[in-house]
């Protein structure tokens, strides 16, 4: 069902320009600059599903300079990210520090619930993921 007439071209846009919206964001926070707060969701959830561990990394240490660490709404963007590995990591090694990590780890389920690659990792490492 399609929501108005140009979302079949907004969606074949998205998919051509997708790459290119996480160079940007590699970019943008190569300078370590804020983003505006209407534009973080978009922003964060975009550039990140297709990077790669070293630039989701190297973008999680430069947010959480420019953030403040209690920021559950920042926090949560980080599992915008499609590969498993780094949401398993990330909810594994980076998350459990903060005191809203249950809150966290169930929008990272919500998020993924409809990628059943992504849920199924994720329910198989519960216990890894658990324990920490």
């Amino acid at each position: 069902m399609n929501l108005f007439p140009g979302y079949l071209l907004i969606k074949r846009l998205y998919a051509k320009y997708r790459y290119e919206i996480y160079k940007k964001l590699k970019h943008f926070f190569s300078v370590c600059r804020r983003i505006m707060p209407g534009w973080q969701k978009w922003t964060y959830c975009n550039g990140l599903k297709t990077a790669d561990y070293n630039t989701w990394r190297e973008i999680w240490h430069n947010t959480s300079r420019i953030y403040k660490e209690n920021d559950y709404k920042m926090l949560k963007f980080f599992s915008c990210s499609e590969d498993p590995k780094i949401i398993i990591n990330y909810l594994k090694f980076f998350i459990p520090t903060f005191e809203t990590y249950e809150n966290i780890y169930i929008s990272t389920l919500a998020r993924h619930a409809r990628n059943t690659t992504m849920l199924t990792e994720i329910m198989n490492n519960f216990e890894h993921i658990q324990n920490r």
